[in-house]
């Protein structure tokens, strides 16, 4: 699917072969991180996969949550199924709790008083899942499957955290048990524990769940493109797309001036046809050849525009924001 949809970024529905002029994992970032947005087919199957895992934590008491419960069960946490290996056939459910480990960067748990999550596995402070974090410690406690509110003692204004250990602690492990309770004391638990116990969704922190919502944080990590790209000044709607298109390619430096085709073997003279008297690269033809000045100067003065020299193109498109009280915009 997405060769046919790289052939027809590249190629249209015409015959032939072109070479595509930008990476495709660039073309997958978003237009503020200088990519086309084009969806990545892998990562919008797992955010589709994460829906469920979210579904799974709101939906308490639905049949379905219910049949998955039954069919898996639940070791550590009543928020996370075990995954049943199979020597034949196929899980849907096995292949959508992979999934996971992704979910819990994306979601976490307002714990409340902690009656109803796990201290160590369910994820209760943003991004952090205490067993994967402190896995020492984690081994060596004599109830892995503790609530939190059996790990904390809470009397009026007194609070303190108790953990208690198969073994004496020594080393390493000591050290990491400090680093715990450094991290435990800095979240000021006691503060909210009449809060009821829900599910956050950290991309939109007050709003509601969204596949798109978890698509551009996997997208945004997979395919982070380039920073700083001026993709408000690209895209406008005034502007005809196929023109968006060429000022974007452009803005990568990726049109294919003689100075470029001769890197991939092409035999050609490189010489600007415009001016004649340089040799033609992206940034002279654009920015600083005589002929293309007087372009500028022509749309400046029709624009009421300072057209200014600049040294490469990405000068000069940086540079148009700054003119709109100008009334470039117009």
């Amino acid at each position: 699917m997405e060769r046919i949809m790289r052939r027809f970024l590249w190629n249209g529905t015409g015959e032939g072969k072109r070479a595509p002029l930008v990476k495709w994992d660039l073309c997958k970032a978003s237009k503020p991180n200088g990519g086309l947005g084009i969806l990545d087919l892998d990562c919008f199957n797992k955010a589709l996969l994460i829906k469920w895992l979210w579904r799974y934590i709101i939906e308490v008491g639905s049949w379905w949550r219910e049949l998955i419960a039954s069919k898996y069960q639940h070791k550590h946490s009543i928020w996370i199924t075990q995954t049943l290996k199979y020597g034949f056939g196929s899980s849907p459910w096995a292949g959508i709790s992979k999934h996971y480990s992704t979910l819990w960067k994306l979601a976490y748990f307002d714990p409340g008083n902690g009656c109803h999550l796990s201290f160590w596995y369910d994820c209760w402070s943003p991004g952090v899942v205490l067993a994967d974090s402190f896995p020492r410690i984690a081994a060596a406690v004599t109830a892995p499957e503790a609530r939190i509110a059996d790990v904390y003692i809470s009397s009026g204004e007194s609070f303190s955290w108790v953990l208690d250990f198969n073994y004496r602690l020594r080393g390493g492990a000591e050290s990491e048990k400090n680093e715990l309770l450094d991290f435990l004391n800095s979240l000021n638990f006691a503060e909210n524990l009449h809060n009821p116990c829900r599910p956050v969704w950290a991309p939109n922190v007050g709003s509601s769940f969204s596949v798109a919502s978890v698509y551009r944080c996997l997208a945004d990590d997979a395919f982070p493109g380039v920073p700083d790209f001026p993709d408000a000044v690209i895209w406008k709607n005034i502007i005809p797309p196929k023109i968006c298109f060429f000022i974007w390619t452009l803005s990568h430096g990726r049109i294919p001036t003689i100075d470029k085709l001769q890197r991939v073997g092409w035999e050609l003279a490189n010489r600007c046809e415009l001016c004649r008297q340089s040799e033609e690269t992206q940034d002279h033809l654009f920015a600083s050849c005589g002929y293309s000045m007087n372009v500028w100067n022509l749309i400046g003065s029709k624009c009421r525009i300072n057209t200014q020299p600049r040294s490469s193109i990405i000068d000069v498109i940086r540079s148009w924001p700054s003119r709109s009280s100008d009334g470039f915009d117009d």
